[in-house]
């Protein structure tokens, strides 16, 4: 009787204290970072849609029409910073031919996340 009695209380208190009960800790995080995803997403086809140049609206839209639905969270913020840049900033970097320097001796085409690593992260993470 008294361990029921003590746990009706410690449920109460926690109802009281505004923490959520019935909802597991890890569900509530799931949810609360679908819905971060869910509002980069829509940030990242917003500022695809926003630009003024034509040529870099469709690349834009287009890649990520392509490739958005698979990406996680990490290469979510990578694609909402490349479409964050200026038109002039980015056709810059585009009319350098998006090749990255060697890797193991290679010239290699750049991926997104090299190409977020080395241009707008100003090669500090880039491998």
């Amino acid at each position: 009787r008294d361990h029921r009695a003590m746990v009706a209380m410690f449920l109460r208190l926690l109802r009281l204290s505004g923490r959520r009960v019935g909802v597991s800790e890890r569900l509530y995080r799931q949810r609360r970072m679908y819905s971060t995803v869910k509002a980069r997403r829509e940030r990242v086809v917003e500022n695809c849609l926003r630009r003024s140049d034509a040529m870099l609206q469709a690349l834009l839209t287009g890649f990520y029409q392509k490739h958005g639905v698979m990406m996680n969270d990490k290469e979510l913020k990578e694609m909402e910073a490349i479409v964050n840049l200026d038109d002039t900033r980015l056709k810059g970097y585009l009319s350098k031919g998006l090749i990255s320097p060697s890797i193991r001796n290679n010239a290699t085409a750049i991926t997104l996340r090299q190409f977020y690593r080395f241009w707008i992260a100003n090669g500090q993470e880039y491998r």
